[in-house]
């Protein structure tokens, strides 16, 4: 069952407990102002059956982790041991302390659903994009 992700903050997200952790420059803060808010989860509805239950991560966060999984050539495993460590991607992704967890079968279960919808697949790809663009990344090849 689709569920959306509540728009709603927490007292232990990362910037109330470590104010400075990370400098106000860094990619994260760029990702959560700019890209996270383009991940329309509407467009990702008819992806999840209305009698399966729910999914087990947002899906901004998901979408999200992929993201970031390609950007660092992690394995699904080493996103799902990565997630609940990384100040930038608790910040980039709006997840409060304690709560950053996510199964790398869910993840790889996710991306299959992706790869077979053109809807979610071009959402993806357009949401990649504003975020190269919005932190001055090149696509060039070195």
């Amino acid at each position: 069952m689709y569920r959306p992700t509540s728009p709603q903050s927490s007292i232990f997200e990362v910037q109330n407990f470590f104010p400075e952790a990370l400098p106000e420059n860094d990619w994260c803060f760029t990702y959560q102002e700019k890209v996270l808010p383009l991940i329309d989860e509407e467009k990702f509805r008819h992806l999840y059956s209305e009698s399966e239950g729910r999914p087990n991560a947002s899906i901004k966060t998901t979408v999200s982790l992929l993201i970031f999984m390609g950007m660092e050539k992690l394995t699904w495993r080493g996103v799902e041991f990565q997630f609940p460590r990384r100040l930038d991607w608790l910040i980039s992704t709006n997840t409060p302390l304690g709560e950053a967890q996510i199964d790398h079968t869910t993840l790889f279960k996710f991306y299959q659903r992706l790869e077979t919808d053109d809807t979610a697949r071009d959402l993806f790809t357009d949401t990649t994009d504003a975020f190269t663009k919005a932190c001055g990344t090149s696509l060039k090849k070195v």
